[in-house]
């Protein structure tokens, strides 16, 4: 995780300390992520958990309707998008 000194000093102006901040964000290594302090919308974030399962469970159907013209050779995308809604974890 970036260090908070690294921080301090790429807030204070200090370049190499900003060049190394911006490598850990461009890289995504050590630096948390928070998508409701990036300010990213997600559909738990806009519809709650409960309503987002259900749209997810509505947007699957949707797909694997979608896939019923393809036959048997769709059994793997139509497989992984009832195991996306379906985990547990």
């Amino acid at each position: 995780m970036a260090s908070m000194e690294t921080r301090k000093a790429a807030e204070q102006g200090l370049r190499a300390a900003q060049a190394a901040l911006d490598d850990a964000y461009w890289f995504g290594r050590g630096v948390e992520q928070d998508d409701a302090e990036a300010g990213k919308q997600t559909f738990v974030s806009l519809l709650g958990a409960d309503r987002a399962r259900e749209q997810a469970r509505m947007l699957v159907e949707q797909a694997v309707e979608h896939l019923a013209q393809h036959g048997r050779e769709a059994d793997l995308l139509r497989a992984v998008a009832h195991y996306i809604v379906e985990r547990d974890h």
